[in-house]
């Protein structure tokens, strides 16, 4: 995360604009050390430019400790569901993230993730979209694994809604064409294999959901999810 990352443009103005006034009074300093002039009063002057640098250091570093509380309480909540008072942290916790400009993809994938294990659904598939708008835009701003994610998010939600209504054609087509998409990323961790199982269980398709699920459990041999769904789809303990 850069250290211009959560900060308010004037933040960042000031963040500039005391970084060049250090400087300036750096090389005063030296000209007058140079010359063997008294310094006194040009060493209260850099009072001015350290508070201009300080001050949005410290909201940068409290922005990224609200991220990581974020991320916390976010895994809470998945742990335990009905928590009520891990709920109220994260909501809590999200609310300050949100009210500062975020342009990082893997913050803005957080608050994807801590919105979907808070049920918030739209707020989720936003934020998902965000990630991929911004891979859209600039490619070399997000990477595959941000990406991917993403795309795993918004995946998981389509799921959910083509089970609601599976015989709703165009949310047929829109799971098929996630699911595709997910395929194709460059590699997978067993959230990914099983969004995809979970995905293909749903369309109907159980040798792909054992196929997907059989690929989490080489990597997590001991996944509870990937042993339960085989057993559904009629692979048995095989």
């Amino acid at each position: 995360m850069g250290l211009s990352e959560g900060l308010y443009p004037y933040e960042i103005v000031l963040l500039f604009l005391g970084a060049v006034m250090f400087l300036i009074l750096l090389i005063f300093l030296i000209y007058f050390v140079l010359k063997r002039r008294s310094i006194k009063t040009l060493l209260a002057f850099f009072s001015i430019p350290i508070i201009m640098i300080g001050y949005p250091s410290i909201q940068s570093i409290k922005f990224g400790d609200l991220i990581e509380i974020a991320k916390e309480s976010a895994k809470q909540v998945a742990e335990k569901p009905g928590d009520k008072q891990a709920e109220e942290n994260l909501r809590a916790s999200l609310s300050k993230i949100e009210a500062r400009p975020i342009r990082n993809p893997a913050i803005l994938l957080t608050l994807a993730k801590a919105h979907g294990v808070l049920g918030d659904t739209l707020e989720s598939l936003k934020y998902a979209d965000s990630v991929l708008a911004i891979n859209t835009a600039s490619p070399d701003a997000v990477n595959s694994q941000v990406r991917t994610e993403a795309v795993r998010i918004k995946t998981d939600v389509s799921i959910a809604n083509f089970r609601e209504d599976a015989g709703d054609s165009a949310k047929h087509s829109m799971l098929v064409a996630y699911l595709r998409d997910l395929e194709k990323a460059d590699s997978l961790d067993p959230a990914g294999f099983m969004t995809i199982a979970r995905g293909y269980a749903a369309l109907g398709d159980s040798s792909r959901s054992i196929f997907y699920a059989d690929s989490a459990l080489r990597i997590e041999p001991d996944l509870g999810e990937a042993i339960v769904l085989r057993r559904q789809m009629g692979a048995g303990n095989e």
